[in-house]
Formats: structure tokens, C-alpha cells, sequence
């Protein structure tokens, strides 16, 4: 009862397409989502400038170290805002028959696909900012890590809760 190992050649035509159209956007509740924790992280950001400020008062720091100081958190909160509005039309995901493939990021772009056959655990995320929002993070474990896998955030509560079912029953198909 010896059978033999083949592992034949494909050619790229052979692979199945992944079109540019066929990525769902996310929610835009996320873009808002994403501008509201990049805003108060740089508010967080000016209250330790002006604590700096404060307490570093005749200690001898020159002038222009506050203003490089606040010109940063400017140049941080700036950078994020374009990241933000150029990477949110990039983001998306694509639910396939045997896979669900993610892609984000706009200076390093990246696409990452999980096999629903290697698929161990769902499960949905919802913050306390999240929530207020009315979105949702799906997370796909696959075996052997304590993280997950693969993060699909940005999603409506019922479309998350709908992609979680439709994954888990895919599990189970496969055990």
C-alpha cells in the first residue's frame, strides 16, 4: 500500500485570480475610529510636551528645544492623518470559497490569506471606543500561536457576527 508522492508543476495562469475589485472596503466608522485614537494619542503627546515644559523651567533648556518638541507632535499628527486618509481605500477583505484574505497599508502594503481549513478559532472584538463607533474586529487564530492570525477590523457588528458563523461552520466541516 505504497503510494507515491507527486507534486506537480503550476504555472501562474493556473492560479486563481484575486481582483482588485473584489476586496469589501471596511466600515468607514473606522476611518473616524482610526482619527479619533490618532487624535488623542497626539493629545496625550502635547500634555507630556507641556509637562516637559513645565518642569524643565529654569533647568537652562534652550527655547527651541520646546519648539522642535511641538513641531514633532505636529509632524506626528500630520503623518498619521495622510496615512490615514491615503491606507483607508486600500484596506479590505475578500471571503473566498477556501480562503479569507486581508490587505492593508499604504507604505508597506500587505495581503495576508488564511486557508479555512487551518482555521482553529473566531472570535469578534469590540472596545469600549469600538463600540461607540458601532464596529467591530473579527480575529482569525490559526494552530500553534496565542495571537491572531489574521485581524479583519473595521466591520459592522452583524457583518462580523456573520463572517465569524460562516467561518465556524467551515471548521467543523473540516474536522
Amino acid at each position: 500500500m505504497t503510494s507515491i508522492f507527486e507534486n506537480q508543476k503550476i504555472s501562474p495562469e493556473q492560479l486563481p485570480e484575486v481582483n482588485e475589485h473584489d476586496f469589501v472596503p471596511l466600515d468607514p466608522a473606522y476611518k473616524r475610529y482610526l482619527f479619533l485614537v490618532y487624535s488623542l494619542t497626539t493629545l496625550f503627546l502635547v500634555a507630556g510636551a507641556v509637562a516637559f515644559q513645565y518642569f524643565s523651567r529654569g533647568t537652562g533648556v534652550c527655547m527651541w528645544v520646546y519648539v522642535l518638541v511641538y513641531v514633532l507632535v505636529l509632524l506626528f499628527f500630520i503623518f498619521n492623518t495622510l496615512l490615514i486618509n491615503a491606507g483607508f481605500p486600500l484596506k479590505g477583505y475578500l471571503l473566498r470559497e477556501h480562503d479569507l484574505i486581508y490587505r492593508s497599508g499604504y507604505l508597506v502594503r500587505k495581503i495576508t490569506a488564511i486557508p479555512k481549513n487551518r482555521i482553529q478559532h473566531v472570535e469578534i472584538r469590540q472596545g469600549a471606543i469600538a463600540r461607540m463607533f458601532g464596529i467591530s474586529k473579527l480575529l482569525i487564530y490559526t494552530a500553534g500561536g496565542s495571537r491572531s492570525d489574521l485581524s479583519v477590523p473595521g466591520l459592522l457588528p452583524e457583518v462580523a457576527q456573520q463572517l465569524k458563523e460562516h467561518l465556524t461552520l467551515s471548521i467543523s466541516k473540516h474536522e
